[in-house]
């Protein structure tokens, strides 16, 4: 840990606060507190560092949950007893870590009891060229809520996942930073969803990619030497369309570890396990392998 590491970090955190819109009139006079740590950091010290960084840690975790995307879990979720305790905490305090640290154990809490996510009403519903948003917060909603989704996550993943899907509701978020933040978890939701074969029950999912038009051999052989990658639709027992014409409903299934490269807005929005639920899929639920 080294002084720069403590000034980068304040410089981060103070161009999140851009983004915060639950200000008062105390929000300047808690950032003053890490402001002294900026003006001091450059004479301590560096065995008083670790103890530095420490601090500035706690006073960035209470300021967050006063102000920032944290306050609105807490605030939605109408955790009086949390607000209470965090509205007594003295910045100022001496004992500031173990206050954090306290406030966090406690709110660490609620959110792994969190199975509904209903408290974040989607900003985008019927907003005309906002489909892709829409459905990009239902997403990350669903890895919380659906629990087949869920089973695939560590509890420490839960936090960060909520938080985000907040920023992306409010449109503080890169939805291209997201995307790729997130690329693994979605990947093991399409492994696991896949079938390689029918069950005993008639039921499949299947990645299908349609060979239409021209002859059949000379389209089957385009398609199966294609150098890079190939379009698919996702079909099942509930539900069958495919991408393309569909003057011929023949070509290739690929099995359930194919190299998924990206899905279409409707993958997203699609119920793929389906447990207990009717299907979901909607139009042609098309991928790229």
């Amino acid at each position: 840990m080294l002084k720069n590491d403590i000034l980068d970090l304040i410089e981060s955190f103070e161009k999140e606060t851009w983004k915060y819109i639950n200000i008062d009139d105390k929000f300047d006079e808690n950032m003053e507190y890490i402001y002294l740590i900026e003006k001091e950091i450059r004479n301590i010290n560096e065995s008083e560092i670790k103890h530095i960084y420490d601090r500035l840690i706690a006073l960035i975790g209470v300021i967050r949950f006063k102000y920032g995307f944290e306050s609105v879990i807490i605030n939605n979720l109408e955790l009086v007893n949390l607000q209470k305790i965090i509205e007594s905490i003295s910045l100022g305090s001496d004992d500031i870590v173990n206050q954090y640290n306290y406030v966090k154990n406690l709110f660490n809490d609620y959110i792994e009891k969190i199975d509904s996510m209903d408290f974040i009403k989607n900003n985008y519903l019927n907003i005309q060229g906002k489909e892709g948003l829409y459905i990009a917060v239902e997403s990350l909603k669903s890895l919380i809520t659906n629990t087949e989704y869920r089973k695939l996550l560590d509890n420490n993943q839960i936090y960060p996942i909520i938080i985000d899907c907040i920023k992306l509701n409010m449109g503080v978020a890169d939805i291209r930073i997201m995307e790729q933040k997130y690329k693994e978890i979605i990947k093991l939701i399409w492994e696991q969803s896949i079938s390689n074969k029918l069950d005993e029950d008639g039921n499949f999912r299947f990645l299908f990619s349609n060979i239409s038009g021209g002859e059949l051999r000379t389209q089957a052989n385009l398609l199966l030497n294609r150098p890079k990658q190939s379009s698919c639709s996702m079909i099942s027992s509930n539900f069958i369309a495919t991408y393309g014409s569909s003057s011929r409903k023949i070509g290739f299934i690929y099995p359930n570890n194919s190299n998924i490269i990206m899905a279409s807005a409707y993958d997203l929005g699609s119920n793929v396990f389906g447990t207990g639920v009717v299907n979901k899929e909607k139009r042609n639920s098309t991928c790229n392998t």
